[in-house]
């Protein structure tokens, strides 16, 4: 098997990094315009569930807060400390603080929600409340 060498003109997203990375990006540069979690979003009849990304965090460090319709994630993930004498010759990943903020339909029980940590993904999930949940009427045949 064949060794490639790396090249960023290979992958778009690597290359607009290095071509513009310290340059004024909406307010900051690319180094400390801050990240936010990955986030999937699935609904059924009974909840609305969402996934979301956060490898390597203490869960401790992450706020959850709900206000006005408006689901809010909130958290920080600190750089790990560098061994003495040992440099990154490169480093992707990203760090600092971050907050998503969520619409939530008006079918959340909002009392009901429950979060979990597993294996670097919070989950949650926002149960339906029971009025809002579709019936299923049986019909009396005489």
């Amino acid at each position: 098997m064949a060794l490639l060498r790396y090249s960023p003109l290979n992958d778009p997203f690597t290359l607009a990094e290095e071509v513009f990375r310290g340059w004024p990006v909406r307010g900051g540069t690319i180094e400390n315009e801050g990240w936010a979690p990955r986030v999937d979003i699935d609904e059924d009849k009974d909840a609305v569930r969402l996934a979301a990304d956060l490898p390597g965090m203490d869960p401790k460090s992450v706020e959850i807060s709900i206000e006005d319709d408006v689901l809010t994630l909130k958290g920080e993930r600190k750089r790990e400390k560098k061994a003495e004498g040992n440099g990154f010759h490169r480093s992707e990943r990203y760090f600092g603080a971050f907050e998503r903020r969520f619409s939530l339909p008006q079918t959340v029980d909002r009392d009901k929600i429950e979060a979990n940590y597993r294996d670097g993904v919070l989950y949650l999930t926002l149960p339906k409340r029971d009025e809002v949940k579709p019936k299923k009427i049986q019909v009396a045949v005489s």
